[in-house]
């Protein structure tokens, strides 16, 4: 299998790297996972068919030589990877003689929505003339002044708020200045953040019986599987299994994810026969978006295994319990007819 990639496509407005890429000599499967790298790091997972598709790089700086390649990983085995490709962004347009032009490329995107509580501002000047700029940010409505004379195109909006909220609306501006003080007024962007989502048990059943010694738990995000939300978020995942009660401590982890929206199962095997056992997936995030699940129980399969009778020497003798003897007796018309001995 090799991966081929094609030339980049760079929108100047919105400073955004469209590259596409394919394999070939492979076969389709749903859960294929291409991991981007951008200048040697890891910038983004896509789960798509092994035919590859597009990556968008968000945040490019202007005049900047960039490096990227890709990898193909099929359930966690590294299949191919890329050769290293080289681009480089245009220079910032105009002038430092020219008048301020508003900021360009708001990151997040105007009117994202879902968006992390981690999630800081970004943006891109709009000419090279601008020096600084003026950050407001606030609920719809509600937008103030929360930083002047900001040298760069980032914002830390947590320094200023302390944390954002769930599901709510936010908007912000930047106005950018020239060294004269000359200012050019932004345009008012927004977005949303996420709602808080809770893993929620799908398999086994809650009170489920006679489970095999190797079988799968899983579970969903709000009823949404793998391959779902943003790897940028962090989402941990810890999955939990005591037998006799729900009394979970750190002896009861069995796994435990980084990225929780692209895991959701995992084998259990080698349990107790006829033991009861309770599992909960717990969930960890530094924007507290996902909360952990209910706790449900399964009790293993009761198997006695075979014995074999044994003589006052502690020798075996007989056959085990698990055998049954017949004795023939007759056949016909494509029937057999035996006893038990």
């Amino acid at each position: 299998m090799s991966i081929v990639i094609n030339h980049p496509n760079i929108n100047n407005q919105s400073w955004e790297l469209d590259a596409t890429y394919s394999a070939t000599d492979t076969k389709s499967r749903s859960n294929d996972e291409w991991r981007a790298y951008l200048n040697g790091s890891l910038n983004r997972i896509e789960y798509t068919n092994a035919f590859g598709s597009s990556e968008v790089f968000l945040g490019l700086d202007y005049d900047t030589t960039y490096t990227w390649y890709m990898e193909m990983w099929y359930q966690d085995i590294l299949i191919d990877t890329s050769d290293v490709e080289t681009f480089r962004t245009e220079s910032v347009p105009g002038s430092e003689s020219d008048p301020p032009e508003k900021a360009i490329a708001p990151g997040p995107i105007n009117d994202e929505t879902d968006v992390s509580r981690a999630t800081n501002l970004t943006w891109r000047p709009g000419n090279a003339s601008v020096n600084d700029y003026d950050v407001y940010f606030g609920t719809v409505g509600n937008m103030v002044l929360v930083a002047i004379n900001v040298t760069n195109e980032f914002f830390d909006i947590h320094d200023y708020s302390g944390g954002l909220s769930l599901g709510v609306e936010y908007e912000w501006r930047i106005d950018s200045f020239d060294a004269a003080s000359n200012k050019a007024t932004g345009d008012t962007w927004s977005y949303t953040t996420r709602v808080q989502r809770t893993v929620i048990l799908s398999s086994p059943a809650n009170g489920a019986i006679d489970k095999l010694q190797q079988f799968l738990i899983e579970w969903t995000i709000d009823g949404i599987g793998a391959q779902y939300g943003s790897f940028e978020d962090q989402d941990f995942l810890f999955i939990y299994i005591r037998k006799d009660d729900a009394n979970f401590t750190e002896d009861d982890l069995v796994a435990n994810f980084v990225q929780a929206f692209y895991n959701d199962e995992l084998t259990i095997s080698r349990l107790q026969y006829g033991a009861t056992y309770y599992w909960q997936v717990q969930a960890g995030n530094t924007a507290a978006d996902l909360t952990d699940s209910e706790v449900w129980s399964f009790t293993m399969l009761d198997f006695l295994p075979p014995v074999v009778p044994l003589n006052s020497g502690g020798e075996p003798i007989g056959i085990n319990n698990m055998l049954t003897r017949k004795r023939f007796i007759a056949a016909a018309n494509n029937k057999i007819w035996y006893e038990d001995i």
